[in-house]
């Protein structure tokens, strides 16, 4: 399991990321360093677009776990058995930490609007890349954010999700959507909250 272990902060204001000298081309220069920019995002049933911006940018370095196994022993240095005659195992989880150096950034929460007269609203999230890149299922357990389009591209591409109405508290109506390039040299974590109305149209 991959986990990020923070060694050094970069910035913690930034209006919003910036985009590259030379725009991208599809499918990209696999070639080159990888490159990933959250472009935009925008509503296909309102047309508003949302601004991105950066709350934390920081170097880090991935942190790997694994399990580590141990025979039971006594004193003596004699395994113990179980009741049923066998040996007991222990586990324990230790670390290593990898030798790639990436970027990570978090956007300041987006939240976005429920509309009494409509039901689903659609959201495309655009990037701009000239690399492969992936965006993992969601961790959380929430029925009104669904992924309708690849989760996986290579150069300029898209991400689409559809909000659905529904009613909840503010404490679940969170969700992080991580994108990432697929050498792992660059993640994002976009948060997206939601304002919780129930539908209530025809």
């Amino acid at each position: 399991m991959k986990q990020l272990f923070y060694l050094s902060a970069l910035g913690l204001a930034m209006a919003a990321i910036a985009s590259c000298d030379n725009d991208p081309t599809n499918p990209g220069d696999f070639n080159v360093k990888s490159e990933l920019e959250i472009a935009q995002l925008r509503s296909r049933v309102t047309g508003e677009s949302y601004p991105l911006t950066v709350a934390r940018s920081i170097d880090s370095t991935y942190r790997y776990s694994y399990n580590v196994y141990d025979t039971l022993k006594d004193a003596s240095g004699e395994a113990i058995l179980d009741k049923d005659g066998k040996l007991q195992i222990t586990t324990t989880v230790d670390y290593y930490f990898s030798h790639i150096t990436a970027k990570y950034v978090e956007f300041e929460r987006i939240t976005l609007p429920s509309y009494v007269d409509v039901e689903l609203d659609t959201f495309d999230l655009e990037v701009n890349s000239n690399a492969k890149w992936l965006a993992p299922k969601i961790k959380e357990d929430v029925n009104w954010y669904n992924v309708i389009s690849t989760t996986t591209g290579g150069g300029d591409g898209t991400l689409s999700f559809t909000i659905k109405q529904f009613s909840g508290t503010t404490s679940k109506n969170i969700v992080n959507q991580i994108m990432l390039t697929a050498d792992s040299a660059l993640m994002y974590r976009i948060q997206l909250g939601h304002t919780g109305l129930k539908y209530t149209g025809e």
